[in-house]
């Protein structure tokens, strides 16, 4: 199969049509002379070939067709037909050669962008003959009398057409000048427009930037998290083998459970001891005493998710719960703060699982000149793992202020330690505080008590009683 786009098909078919010796049928809806003579003078015998067309008086009037052709092909005893609904164009050597194309016999056929498919394979030849013998069935034969009258009927008609066609093509030129001054108005918006979209595009790739820059610094803040929750859940374990193998911890144990207060008593819910159990006194597994100091409020850890809280320890009552605290004027390495502590003290089912990749404790150190460390830490029995902080200048720049963290990093947790473990009294409020169960709990939930000695001070430490 040859397929004819960037070059002419009119010398292939001279050449094919010259080669046969059978019936030639040529489908070509519009002849012009020069192409259509040049092909079928080829033909060893004319009066073989069969040239359908389309014979109405448009196609001669706007001169698609040429009446002088279909006379040159009649007297050359070409035998022409004609199929007036005709639109395809084919040129057909029967068992040897078939075309299937856009092109007419025309001289324009031979100047426009035409394409043409042709195939010698013989059962592809065949099949498009049978097809074209379909439309046979409706062709008419054009006589040399028919062409005689089409030309007499035509001749004024072609007058008012030539008439018609100047009017067009003077429309067209005016249309074409009404283009051209819209065109000229419209340069201007044009270049406007092309300036607007290289702005916006400029605006784009920034935008493209920055999202490419979120995008980075949100991975890596996920790679971070990722690797902070893995951190949290491997301190998570490793305070539950401390809280297992912790050698001073009491060796007595309270039963324990959230109860309604009396009516009178401070706060609503308090965790109260079955069988009249003391909190305030303790003896270690050691023998030595482990003493909580009356009425003030000391550290309490929940085993397991190991959340904190600062509780308020009665002789047979904790009473109250906060979750933070803050100490004035605290020296950390040699450096004045006001420290803040904040731990997740809030009960909530849902929220066991949702911070166990999450630090229990928070500390904030602000300084005399604004000046402020935010450092997550996890408290585990042993002393606390302090995270990285975020370091926020004050009123002037501290260059200092990150290498001093990292310096003192062991000394800033020391002293943190004692900050958060030892007990205290609130200035004010500590009756308004909320009541045992934000922390440990709804009504009848059940703990199991026990003290130890961190840093040598006491912290109490419940375990969920869980049925």
């Amino acid at each position: 199969m040859d397929i004819y786009i960037r070059r002419q098909i009119v010398r292939r078919w001279k050449q094919e049509i010259a080669g046969s010796s059978e019936s030639l049928l040529i489908f070509s809806p519009y002849l012009t002379s020069a192409t259509a003579e040049t092909v079928l003078k080829a033909a060893p015998d004319c009066s073989r070939c069969e040239v359908h067309t389309v014979f109405t008086p448009e196609v001669f009037i706007t001169g698609a067709s040429k009446i002088v052709t279909l006379r040159k092909l009649s007297q050359a005893k070409v035998q022409l037909f004609a199929i007036n609904s005709l639109h395809a164009k084919l040129v057909i050597v029967p068992s040897r050669f078939a075309s299937v194309g856009s092109q007419n016999l025309t001289n324009g056929g031979t100047q426009r962008l035409e394409s043409t498919v042709a195939t010698t394979d013989v059962r592809q030849v065949n099949e498009i003959l049978n097809q074209a013998k379909e439309w046979c069935r409706k062709r008419m034969a054009i006589t040399s009398e028919m062409i005689d009258d089409m030309e007499k009927q035509i001749r004024p008609l072609i007058k008012h057409f030539r008439r018609i066609q100047n009017a067009a093509l003077l429309a067209a030129e005016e249309v074409a000048r009404n283009e051209k001054a819209r065109e000229d108005a419209r340069e201007q918006a044009r270049r406007a427009e092309e300036e607007a979209k290289r702005e916006q595009e400029r605006q784009r790739r920034e935008a493209e930037l920055r999202r490419k820059a979120e995008q980075d610094a949100a991975e890596q803040k996920q790679q971070h998290s990722e690797a902070q929750s893995r951190r949290y859940r491997e301190l998570r374990s490793r305070t539950d083998q401390l809280w297992n193998s912790q050698p001073v911890r009491s060796r007595n144990i309270i039963y324990a459970t959230v109860v309604k207060l009396p009516t009178g008593r401070k706060g609503h819910c308090g965790l109260v001891p079955q069988d009249g159990g003391i909190l305030t006194s303790w003896t270690a597994t050691t023998g030595q005493h482990i003493d909580f100091p009356r009425v003030r409020w000391s550290p309490c850890m929940i085993a397991g998710m190991w959340r904190l809280a600062f509780v308020r320890i009665a002789m047979r009552t904790i009473t109250f719960v906060r979750d933070g605290l803050s100490r004035s004027n605290v020296t950390v390495a040699g450096r004045q703060w006001n420290v803040s502590i904040h731990t997740h003290a809030i009960y909530s089912d849902s929220k066991e699982s949702a911070e166990a990749d999450k630090p229990n404790l928070h500390y904030k150190l602000e300084g005399m000149y604004g000046q402020r460390v935010d450092i997550p830490a996890w408290f585990h029995l042993d002393g606390i793992e302090l995270d990285t902080p975020t370091v926020t200048q004050g009123w002037f720049n501290d260059p200092n202020l990150d290498a001093w963290f990292v310096t003192n990093k062991s000394a800033i947790a020391t002293e943190l330690l004692r900050s958060f473990s030892e007990s205290f009294n609130y200035s004010s409020g500590q009756y308004s505080s909320p009541d045992a169960s934000t922390f440990f709990g709804p009504q009848g939930t059940r703990y199991m008590l026990q003290a130890a000695q961190i840093a040598d001070r006491p912290i109490l430490v419940a375990t969920r009683l869980v049925y």
